[in-house]
């Protein structure tokens, strides 16, 4: 009896002293606002209204990649025989059964809500980039379109990635390869043969989706930092650049990390990115100092008159000037 209370009381302390290790010690799965992405993304797929949709995704953004196995384990969901017969119990379950628990969520609704997922994140792991070009080929006409929008935010242009939306211009689906079609416009490596290739495409695609265009917008950056947002500016996607300069220009101040990289987009091959680029270096005001003699430049090298003016109200934000013609503008 004494030998077995020994061992009960050594026991006890030992099993505490390893909770203590596990629940301290032990890394612990990222959280946004209390919830784990998995948390966030069953309650993503779940919602059909709008504006709660928008605010989940958006937090789904900010784990960045470490959603990614949350996806990957949506992707590969099936219904099992428990989960098909929750599906067909639920509906009529009685109002407050329901409303204390979660819904089941049929597999299909699950797969396409984590490539929906996917295709608003950076696919700049080879996890995320592999299954996007995988899902070029999916059965689904909804599973394709999000994975030929999602290519339009890769890091960098590659021989893979242009042949896989070459491919896929000639889906049969039409709305499939208007959007390879636009997304390898913006992000393909040789383009001269895309302009060819869209020529071509664009004759057999019905007029409203000839000049179909993925959207990229400041808002969908919001989740990210200066520095992340600094990179965002070398990416491949015009559209994608863009958008960057005008999300670093919503950080005020806190942009002038990204100086450097500012400086370099002035001389960017896309006009709108070096407008961007512009205005947000003139709202970094004497913080972007170094940028003047590049402006500078810039301003009698130009013959654009909206830049003309733009690049003007920068400097005399930079430093101020008793210059007519800047007080004029």
């Amino acid at each position: 009896m004494n030998k077995r209370l020994t061992v009960f009381l050594v026991a006890i302390p030992g099993l505490m002293i390893l909770g203590l290790v596990t629940r301290y010690c032990m890394p612990r799965a990222p959280t946004y606002q209390g919830k784990s992405a998995a948390a966030w993304f069953g309650e993503y797929a779940r919602t059909m209204n709008t504006r709660e949709e928008t605010d989940r995704l958006n937090a789904l953004r900010s784990f960045g990649p470490a959603v990614l196995p949350v996806l990957l384990k949506a992707m590969h969901a099936r219904d099992s025989g428990p989960k098909r017969l929750a599906l067909v119990v639920w509906p009529k379950l009685p109002a407050m059964v329901r409303s204390r628990l979660p819904s089941p969520i049929p597999a299909a609704q699950l797969r396409y809500r984590a490539y929906a997922v996917l295709a608003e994140m950076d696919p700049d792991s080879d996890e995320a980039l592999r299954t996007l070009l995988n899902g070029l080929k999916d059965t689904s006409q909804a599973v394709r379109i999000q994975c030929a929008r999602g290519l339009a935010r890769v890091a960098q242009t590659s021989p893979e990635v242009d042949a896989a939306l070459t491919a896929a211009c000639s889906d049969p689906d039409p709305m499939v390869s208007a959007q390879a079609l636009a997304t390898l416009n913006c992000v393909g490596s040789n383009s001269a043969e895309n302009r060819r290739l869209a020529q071509r495409v664009a004759r057999t695609l019905p007029s409203v989706l000839s000049s179909y265009l993925p959207g990229i917008v400041s808002g969908e950056l919001a989740w990210k930092s200066v520095r992340q947002l600094a990179k965002d500016l070398k990416r491949p996607n015009r559209e994608y650049r863009y958008a960057a300069t005008l999300a670093l220009r919503e950080r005020g101040l806190a942009a002038r990390e990204a100086l450097p990289v500012l400086i370099e987009s002035l001389d960017d091959p896309y006009y709108l990115v070096q407008m961007g680029a512009v205005k947000t270096l003139g709202q970094l005001g004497s913080e972007a100092k170094a940028a003047a003699p590049a402006l500078t430049r810039m301003l009698n090298q130009t013959t654009d008159e909206p830049l003309h003016r733009a690049i003007l109200q920068a400097l005399h934000c930079i430093e101020p000037i008793s210059d007519p013609q800047v007080e004029k503008e």
